[in-house]
């Protein structure tokens, strides 16, 4: 019997905020979130293991895609000239993490994973996670004949596909 080989689609940036706001962290009236050292460790930890969980726990015999976001993607070009409602209007960066930090710690864990693991690093300029999603649904389910492609992520979106 040929074993079926899973296709696991990861959706990098819908897992990294919510490894990031069910972190806990500390700030003070001087500091912001995730300045500490301590703070920034507990964050990375909790993202390798939510990652980790996923695929131990739920795919062990599959071939990993990770997509992730580029840093401008193309739909804040459309956001940015629509008025202030409907689609992500309630959204606001806070001024309470240290964004920088953040997204460092971001990029590193990323590189780490998609350089140090079989995954494979899926990126398109100015292109969005569930973007790239659907475009590697449709090249998965030329390529093979059982179409098990499995999505890791709560975006919304993905009911588009």
């Amino acid at each position: 019997m040929n074993r079926q080989t899973i296709n696991v689609v990861i959706d990098y940036n819908n897992l990294f905020f919510r490894s990031l706001f069910t972190t806990p962290a500390k700030k003070d009236a001087n500091t912001k979130y995730f300045q500490r050292q301590q703070d920034i460790n507990a964050f990375v930890c909790k993202l390798c293991k939510d990652t980790i969980n996923i695929l131990q726990n739920h795919f062990t015999q599959c071939r990993v895609y990770v997509a992730m976001d580029d840093k401008n993607p193309w739909r804040r070009d459309i956001l940015d000239t629509m008025p202030v409602s409907g689609y992500k209007a309630n959204r606001t960066r806070s001024e309470d993490y240290d964004w920088d930090t953040i997204y460092h710690n971001s990029n590193v864990f990323r590189d780490l994973f998609t350089t140090r693991t079989n995954a494979c690093k899926l990126e398109v300029t100015r292109g969005e996670a569930d973007d790239i999603m659907c475009l590697i649904k449709e090249e998965l389910f030329k390529k093979t004949d059982d179409n098990s492609i499995v999505f890791v992520t709560s975006d919304q979106d993905i009911r588009q596909l």
